[in-house]
């Protein structure tokens, strides 16, 4: 660490130097634009100073990690915190000299003293680069394991081709021959969506609210026989309307939706009433001008196989106990 200085990211003064340095450092692998990466960073104007650290090296910005500290799945406040480490980058000419390993653990550190109990690699309660330590570049796992982390789990972010893509009647079939419809939400369905996100997912919630209040048809639900709600997914095109576009598309192309946050209530499982939600939101990625849509953060690699879904990144999942 000779020759070189840590302290807290300064958003006016560091935003450039750490993009640069994203770049020098990811850039092949993740390419991101500047928006892309203010918009994680600052989400939702939660960024707070000493959330994020960089080593400096003069004036050029050589090292940076990202932080977030938040109540388990939107939880009370009164609860211990969730610590996540968003990202670490450390330029390629500065490596092998310590940097890496003193911001995670002036990280770590950080996180403790805000209360956290736990810190995940990647994640993020609010907005977030990865699930975990993405596969690529293959240096990144090897660096955390190094420093005592250890593997709990693996994720996937995966995807469908959309070309000439329709939701597959057989899947629409079994949910309907189990009283249960499926489609596009309306703005009249909005306090039924809520009601039932904030009972069974509230760490959702937001993303809902800002959908049905922008889009309500970005919205797919699945309905019992008396019109209760079952279960909900939000689809997205290439431009949701009032949400932010994918972080990725330099990877993925511009014409990429997604669709996400796929819950049901534990009494509607088993139906097939998950998968038709996914089908019928595909679908609506589709028809809002989609080429190909991403399902991120998921473990059903084989479940979002059944609609011809397929692995597109892999992460290493850890999370230490403080």
């Amino acid at each position: 660490m000779s020759g070189v200085r840590l302290r807290p990211y300064a958003w006016d003064a560091d935003e450039a130097g750490v993009h640069a340095l994203w770049l020098r450092a990811f850039g092949p692998s993740w390419p991101i634009s500047r928006q892309g990466l203010r918009r994680v960073l600052n989400a939702r104007g939660t960024f707070r100073s000493g959330d994020h650290l960089v080593v400096a090296a003069g004036r050029a910005v050589v090292g940076f990690v990202a932080t977030q500290c938040r109540p388990p799945d939107g939880g009370s406040p009164s609860v211990a915190p969730d610590g996540s480490i968003l990202v670490v980058a450390v330029d390629p000419a500065y490596r092998r000299r310590g940097i890496g390993y003193a911001l995670v653990e002036t990280a770590v550190a950080s996180l403790r003293a805000r209360g956290a109990r736990r810190v995940r690699l990647g994640s993020g309660g609010v907005s977030y680069f990865w699930p975990g330590v993405p596969d690529d570049p293959p240096e990144s796992w090897p660096f955390f394991a190094g420093a005592g982390w250890e593997e709990t789990e693996v994720s996937h972010d995966l995807l469908l081709p959309l070309t000439g893509y329709a939701p597959p009647a057989a899947v629409l079939d079994r949910a309907g021959g189990q009283g249960v419809a499926v489609g596009p939400a309306g703005a009249a369905d909005a306090p039924a969506v809520l009601a039932f996100e904030r009972a069974h997912f509230p760490s959702w919630l937001a993303g809902y609210e800002r959908a049905l209040a922008a889009a309500p048809g970005d919205v797919v639900v699945a309905r019992g026989a008396g019109g209760q709600i079952l279960g909900a997914a939000l689809a997205a095109g290439p431009r949701p309307a009032g949400r932010a576009p994918l972080l990725w598309t330099g990877l993925l192309g511009p014409d990429t939706g997604s669709i996400g946050a796929v819950g049901v209530a534990p009494e509607a499982r088993g139906r097939g009433t998950g998968l038709a939600l996914v089908a019928v939101a595909s679908g609506v990625a589709r028809a809002r001008g989609a080429a190909r849509c991403l399902a991120g953060w998921t473990w059903l690699v084989d479940w979002y196989g059944q609609l011809g879904y397929r692995p597109w990144r892999r992460y290493r999942m850890s999370v230490r106990t403080l």
